[in-house]
């Protein structure tokens, strides 16, 4: 299981509207597809920055706004799957 990170990056734009505003509660996998999405856009630059920083194609959100892991999607998905059933 990935090792738990760093608070997940929260960008915001100059409209005032913040990644957590808009992505909204719970878990969050965000991928480099996703980052053309018109509610990532905005936040594309900075998202992208961070995955590149971390080598990741893909950064999963806890909901308590840490970073649960970085990777592949798949792993993640796979690992967070896994996590949540042992509660």
């Amino acid at each position: 299981m990935p090792k738990p990170g760093p608070i997940s990056p929260n960008a915001s734009l100059r409209t005032g509207a913040r990644l957590d505003d808009v992505l909204g509660l719970g878990h969050w996998l965000i991928t480099r597809e996703r980052l053309s999405e018109p509610q990532l856009a905005g936040f594309a630059l900075t998202l992208r920055g961070w995955l590149d920083r971390a080598g990741a194609e893909a950064l999963l959100v806890r909901p308590d706004r840490y970073v649960f892991g970085t990777g592949p999607r798949d792993s993640l998905l796979s690992a967070w799957t896994s996590a949540t059933r042992r509660g």
